[in-house]
């Protein structure tokens, strides 16, 4: 933690050049549409999800990949970037007004060469599907299915691919952690990596947000059941408290809607 911590002292002055377009962070310059929410949080504490991130590069081993589904403008890859100059990063994203912006601040920060972009959605097989756009503030609510927990501007189709079909794009390469953040797609997102997560057995962390899940036809318990059968066992995220009975999952996510995936 004490990495982390040292650079939110030296953010908390970075940060004064946020200009409502784009602003310093872990040595790049992240763009955003002016008045989204995401940048506005990261500008205000300083890092983005810092207990969620720091513990995830504890789980980063030395020249391997980190997958992160659902990037949105890139917060949650920056850091691992920053700190750990081994490992690579791939950033998945959907969202046609998101992902240009991610793009940019990808190509133009010093870790371009580690730094792989994609434009699309991630499921269980390869489509197409509709994903619904939110107004540009609040891009990080953009969704394949509309969750109700902010107004739709628009209906957009996109190109979705499996975690499998990425991962031997890349040539199969070691996968230490993945990030899902999909806004309730997760198990889908899950059902297209069967492949790679027998053999790679990587450390998951993705979002159990009730909403989100109902939106999708699911409980989080669905989400302990995906675990189970798949030889993972989960904990809340950041507390590492242990999920043993998937009753208990419901009551768990109400203090943490990060839940972390372990192989058995």
């Amino acid at each position: 933690m004490s990495n982390l911590i040292a650079r939110l002292k030296q953010l908390r002055y970075e940060t004064c050049a946020f200009n409502g377009h784009n602003f310093p962070y872990f040595g790049a310059k992240v763009f955003f549409e002016k008045g989204d929410i995401v940048a506005y949080r990261a500008w205000k504490e300083g890092i983005y999800e810092c207990d969620i991130i720091n513990l995830l590069i504890k789980f980063m081993d030395k020249d391997s990949y980190y997958i992160d589904v659902g990037a949105n403008i890139g917060l949650m890859a920056l850091p691992a970037l920053s700190l750990l100059p081994s490992i690579k990063c791939v950033s998945i994203e959907p969202s046609p007004n998101t992902f240009r912006l991610l793009e940019r601040t990808a190509q133009n920060s010093p870790y371009a060469d580690r730094w792989i972009t994609r434009n699309c959605a991630l499921w269980s097989q390869e489509t197409n599907l509709d994903f619904h756009v939110s107004e540009k503030n609040h891009a990080a609510f953009d969704s394949v299915t509309a969750t109700g927990r902010t107004a739709v501007s628009n209906v957009q189709t996109v190109k979705a691919t499996t975690l499998d079909h990425e991962w031997k794009k890349l040539d199969r390469p070691k996968i230490s952690v993945i990030k899902i953040d999909v806004e309730g797609a997760e198990l889908e997102v899950l059902k297209g990596g069967k492949e790679l997560l027998e053999k790679e057995k990587p450390i998951l962390c993705f979002e159990a947000e009730s909403q989100n899940l109902k939106a999708f036809g699911l409980l989080p318990q669905d989400l302990w059941t995906w675990a189970d059968t798949n030889a993972y066992q989960l904990f809340t995220v950041p507390s590492l408290a242990h999920i043993g009975r998937k009753e208990h999952v419901a009551i768990q996510i109400k203090g943490s809607e990060m839940l972390l995936a372990v192989p058995v």
